[in-house]
């Protein structure tokens, strides 16, 4: 059975101060925080896969009974035992899945209840790989291919192991 509860304070404040530094696009923006907890499988799942958070855009119908713009929802127990700058990390991530529309003079867009209209920003890398694939095809195998491209591109920002010991 799953259990919801309200996030606590100190992470709602590390929300908003992430949003202040990195996100002021979303100053106007309101959020709910959820923790979840599970006693079977995962908390959270997205697509099928276990999550340590989502992040949804609130629909019209609920905000006009009171909910927030936004609702992010954390895996209590991953997010309880990441360490502040991962928890932080995490928050972040799930910030800039959030895109404010713009009208065509480039000012904010709101919805009938003069909030701040959203949209979900997909991720720069989606992937969906298999080993066995990647084993048995090598460089002509789109896991490997995708692999070599996030690592060129990329600069060795997610594979920094592959860097080079000599300096």
């Amino acid at each position: 059975m799953k259990t919801y509860k309200l996030a606590d304070g100190n992470t709602h404040d590390r929300l908003h101060s992430i949003v202040n530094k990195h996100h002021p696009q979303l100053k106007r923006v309101s959020f709910d925080v959820l923790e979840v907890r599970s006693d079977s499988g995962n908390a959270l799942t997205a697509n099928g896969y276990g999550c340590i958070a989502c992040v949804r855009i609130v629909p019209l119908k609920d905000r006009a009974c009171g909910r927030s713009d936004v609702e992010i929802v954390l895996d209590a127990d991953k997010f309880g035992c990441a360490n502040e700058r991962a928890k932080s990390a995490i928050l972040d991530h799930e910030l800039t899945h959030l895109e404010p529309m713009l009208d065509k003079d480039g000012r904010p867009r709101k919805d009938s209840l003069t909030r701040p209209r959203l949209q979900l920003k997909r991720h720069d890398w989606q992937f969906g790989w298999f080993n066995a694939v990647a084993k048995r095809w090598g460089t002509d195998s789109i896991e490997v291919q995708q692999a070599i491209e996030c690592q060129q591109s990329s600069h060795q920002l997610f594979f920094p192991l592959f860097e080079s010991k000599a300096a």
